[in-house]
C-alpha cells in the first residue's frame, strides 16, 4: 500500500513539473524592445503589451507588424490579459507604426511630461486610432506623419487634437497599398522598416520602382528637400515598394 502511495505522489510530482515547464502560453515573452503575449492560440496573434528594459531607453520604437512570427492585433492589453492596461512609453520620442497594425485595438499611454519636448508619430495607414498619437492638448509639441492625401482630409475636417504634418516617404506592399511612412529632408531616411508580411511569398527588397529593377540604398540615398504647390501640397514624395517572391 505504502509503495502504490509513493508511486502515486512521484507520478503527481513528475506532470506537475512537466506542466510547469511547458509554461502558460499566455505568460508575457521578451523580444527585443517589446514585451507580449499570445491572446489568440488558434489564429497565432500577439498582443504587445510592454517595453523591454531594452525599449524603455530607446529614443525610437518601431511597432513590428511580425513578431517571433506571430502576427501582432493589439497594443495595450485588454482585461483578461496579463498586465492588463495601457502601453506605456515614457522615454522614446520617434514612434513608428505599420499599416497592418493601425486598425488594432489601441491602448497607449505616452507619459513624456516635459513641455519641450517633440515627439514624433509615424502613422502608416489611412485609418487608425486617435490613441495611438499624442494628442496636442496633452503634449503640446506632437507631432503626427501621414500620407499625403490622408493629411489634406484631415486638416480640412474638425479635428482638432493632432499637429499632423504630410510625410515624403511612402513605403508600399504593392503598388495601392500603402504600408509605412518617414519624413527626411537632405538626409538618408530615418528607419529601415519592419518587414512586412504577406501570406504565400518571401519579402525580397526594397525597390524604387514597381518592375524591381533599383535596389533602395538605404545607405546611400538621400531624401530631397520637401517641394509645395500653390495649394502647399506636397509634391515630391519619395514612393519606395517592397518585393514578393512566391514560396
Amino acid at each position: 500500500m505504502k509503495k502504490c502511495l509513493l508511486f502515486l505522489l512521484v507520478t503527481v510530482l513528475i506532470l506537475s513539473l512537466v506542466a510547469c515547464s511547458d509554461g502558460d502560453p499566455y505568460d508575457s515573452v521578451v523580444s527585443g524592445d517589446f514585451v507580449y503575449t499570445q491572446w489568440d492560440m488558434s489564429e497565432a496573434e500577439i498582443a504587445i503589451i510592454g517595453l523591454s528594459d531594452e525599449g524603455k531607453v530607446k529614443d525610437t520604437l518601431i511597432f513590428p507588424s511580425i513578431l517571433d512570427g506571430f502576427r501582432v492585433t493589439q497594443i495595450g492589453s485588454t482585461f483578461g490579459l496579463n498586465n492588463s492596461g495601457p502601453l506605456r512609453i515614457e522615454r522614446a520620442n520617434n514612434i513608428y507604426f505599420a499599416n497592418s497594425i493601425i486598425n488594432v485595438n489601441t491602448s497607449i499611454e505616452y507619459l513624456q511630461n516635459n513641455d519641450e519636448i517633440i515627439i514624433n508619430v509615424y502613422l502608416g495607414g489611412l485609418n487608425f486610432d486617435s490613441r495611438m498619437y499624442a494628442w496636442t492638448y496633452n503634449i503640446p509639441n506632437s507631432k503626427v506623419y501621414l500620407e499625403e492625401s490622408l493629411y489634406f482630409d484631415l486638416v480640412n475636417s474638425e479635428v482638432i487634437y493632432g499637429n499632423f504634418i504630410a510625410a515624403n516617404i511612402e513605403y508600399y506592399t504593392d503598388e495601392d497599398t500603402l504600408y509605412f511612412v518617414d519624413n527626411a529632408e537632405g538626409t538618408l531616411v530615418n528607419v529601415i522598416p519592419p518587414i512586412p508580411y504577406k501570406a504565400g511569398y518571401e519579402f525580397a527588397g526594397w525597390f524604387k520602382d514597381t518592375n524591381y529593377n533599383q535596389p533602395f540604398k538605404f545607405d546611400e540615398e538621400i531624401i530631397p528637400m520637401k517641394q509645395f504647390d500653390g495649394e502647399n501640397k506636397l509634391l515630391n514624395i519619395t514612393k519606395i515598394y517592397a518585393k514578393w517572391l512566391e514560396i
